[in-house]
């Protein structure tokens, strides 16, 4: 029924009283047409003797009501209203003049009594007071008519036929009268109700308009205002989350105001100072570079809000193009590798994919927003050890395995830092959010990161969870936490083909000719320059990093298919000497090159004797790098 009701329904702006009136009206109808279809049906069975007249006056009524509905959802229910009351009276009449021939004019007055009383049903319900008075004058013309037509061919019930028709007057008049005043007073009265609740209605949307959060869930109570008028239980919710509203924005307005005086106290405080003639160069260098500086800081919390607010109004699209993850990711290294080096952080970029492979269909833009603010926040809380970050291909377990199951990219930024209690796991990505109030400020920041990164994923069709740990650590164990964004892996050069693997990275399948290759080396940009080198190369290569000999043995246990090493020889935890030695125990046949920036006899006999195949010295060049992989990979 509600569907029924909805079909019909006006599309256009109504009053508070015509929507009741159009629902009420297409309840009618239905009605109608179930009350007509039972006398249809009767005299299709046994027809009587006003058959074609019967049946032609309600098949009437049933086509009006198809139209006027029809009428109702294109044009409202102040023209069906009147269409429907007008023209249903006229049939009626038109069916009582039709009969005249049969019936005795005692029974026309009676026909003209409910004639009345119909003028009272519909025009009480639908028709607009116009429409009233010309039913009236109607009932009226045609009830003289049949007055006139009784006193002319029955002249000896003349008196009876008078006082009928003066009764029946009168009671046309009253029923008029009444029917125009109540129905001026009931739309008066409804419209002023509505008018106080269109105003109540407005006052809460004012209310709740105060914080962003909860705006979905106060629309929802905004249009469901007469149940919270009915319910003091969800009153006292609403308020409840209005005072909460309040106080995440005094928050968040009192973090605003510190975090943009801040740089703005810089800006302007060392914009005076540059007035003095008497400052050197230098100072006045030294100045200008803290003026820059607070100027980026002011403008990175701005974007950070026009980027808040774009997501919250859904202005926000997704504009894929074909990039190279890669080179996206290499960027941000070097961007946040300055830092991180200030900080004497180690920073580590992880790449699992060739460039070719590594070229996928993103948003760039919204990629790189999420990035920055992850490898932002994992800088601000990591004070000791390591921050990592990288991709890998994940096979996505289908319901039913197929052969081509869907593939996504897993990329994660990992750090050492102070952890997130498990409790605030959930929390951390609302706006405004921060765990660590005082820490926060000492570090700045709006608490935005998070949720812009959160936003920005979903919108690339993904999602980003946290691991993290915080309490109930070892002694002398880090906590840290890794932030993990999953998008779908939309690769430009679709033959790609990838398998899950037994640590969850996913490989992709090996060509006949296809070379791994396994770079061990602490410093990022080494490894990069290794890696760029390798790409000039026309061989189809693989490659692999591990950022300490320990790791790099573990690899090599792991992973038979490691075709050629390059070993540094000075690195944490496990120098390249006795990773070396451990390898050629199990792998005696592997190829393994020393590569250092230490270049003394000493230190290259020390590599041959701890099993190297090879010596090259740093820093490596294309001619250089071409001759060993040419020796022990293309000749082999």
């Amino acid at each position: 029924m509600k569907k029924l009701i909805q079909y019909f329904y006006p599309k256009q702006e109504m009053s508070y009283f015509e929507k009741q009136k159009a629902t009420f009206f297409i309840l009618q109808a239905y009605f109608g047409f179930l009350i007509l279809l039972i006398p249809l049906i009767k005299e299709l069975i046994s027809p009587g003797n006003n058959f074609i007249v019967s049946f032609f006056s309600k098949i009437s009524v049933v086509f009006i009501l198809i139209i006027v509905l029809f009428i109702l959802k294109k044009k409202g229910i102040k023209i069906a209203g009147n269409i429907y009351s007008l023209v249903t009276v006229i049939i009626l009449l038109i069916w009582m003049n039709i009969i005249a021939e049969n019936i005795t004019p005692i029974y026309k007055y009676i026909q003209g009594f409910y004639s009345v009383f119909s003028i009272l049903i519909i025009g009480m319900l639908f028709a607009s007071r116009r429409i009233i008075i010309i039913n009236a004058i109607l009932i009226f013309a045609t009830t003289t008519r049949i007055f006139i037509f009784a006193k002319t061919h029955l002249p000896e019930d003349t008196d009876f036929f008078t006082t009928g028709y003066i009764t029946h007057t009168v009671a046309l008049i009253f029923v008029t009268t009444i029917l125009y005043f109540a129905n001026r007073f009931t739309e008066f009265a409804i419209e002023k109700a509505n008018k106080e609740t269109e105003i109540k209605e407005q006052q809460n949307q004012e209310l709740a308009s105060s914080e962003e959060e909860i705006r979905a869930s106060n629309e929802e109570l905004v249009s469901t205002t007469d149940a919270l008028k009915e319910s003091n239980d969800e009153l006292i919710i609403a308020k409840e989350k209005a005072e909460e509203s309040n106080r995440l924005k005094t928050e968040f307005l009192n973090n605003m105001s510190h975090e943009v005086r801040t740089p703005l106290n810089g800006i302007l405080g060392f914009s005076n100072f540059l007035n003095d003639p008497n400052l050197t160069d230098a100072t006045r260098k030294h100045y200008i570079n803290i003026i820059q500086n607070s100027g980026n800081q002011l403008l990175h919390i701005i974007d950070d809000i026009m980027e808040i607010s774009k997501l919250g109004t859904k202005q926000v699209k997704t504009i894929e193009e074909e990039i190279c993850l890669n080179d996206l990711l290499l960027e941000q290294f070097s961007i946040f590798d300055i830092t991180a080096k200030e900080q004497k952080i180690p920073l580590y970029l992880k790449k699992h994919l060739s460039d070719k492979e590594s070229t996928i269909y993103t948003d760039k833009s919204n990629l790189n927003k999420i990035l920055s603010n992850l490898l932002d926040n994992a800088l601000k809380f990591t004070n000791d050890g390591f921050i990592e970050f990288g991709y890998r291909l994940m096979v996505r377990q289908a319901h039913q395995p197929t052969d081509n199951e869907p593939v996504e990219l897993e990329i994660y930024v990992k750090d050492t830092g102070i952890g997130i209690k498990s409790e605030n796991q959930k929390t951390i990505f609302e706006r405004f959010s921060q765990e660590e109030k005082e820490l926060s400020r000492n570090v700045g920041g709006l608490g935005l990161g998070l949720s812009i990164a959160k936003e920005n994923a979903e919108l690339l069709g993904g999602k980003i969870t946290l691991q993290s740990e915080k309490e109930n650590l070892p002694a002398g164990k880090a906590g840290g936490s890794t932030f993990t964004v999953t998008i779908p892996y939309k690769p430009v050069n679709s033959n790609t083909e990838a398998r899950n693997s037994n640590n969850d990275n996913v490989e992709i399948t090996k060509k006949q000719d296809k070379y791994t290759i396994l770079i061990v080396e602490d410093e990022e940009v080494n490894c990069l320059y290794i890696n760029t080198l390798l790409e000039y190369f026309e061989l189809n290569l693989k490659t692999l990093n591990a950022k300490h000999g320990q790791e790099a043995v573990e690899m090599c246990k792991e992973n038979s298919e490691i075709d050629f090493v390059f070993m540094d020889l000075k690195m944490p935890v496990m120098n390249g000497f006795e990773a070396t030695k451990l390898i050629k125990e199990f792998r005696p046949d592997l190829p393994i090159v020393a590569q250092t920036a230490y270049s003394t006899r000493e230190e290259e006999e020390q590599a041959f004797s701890a099993g190297c195949n090879d010596f090259i010295s740093k820093p490596i060049s294309e001619e250089t790098l071409n001759k060993i992989i040419s020796k022990y990979l293309t000749t082999s």
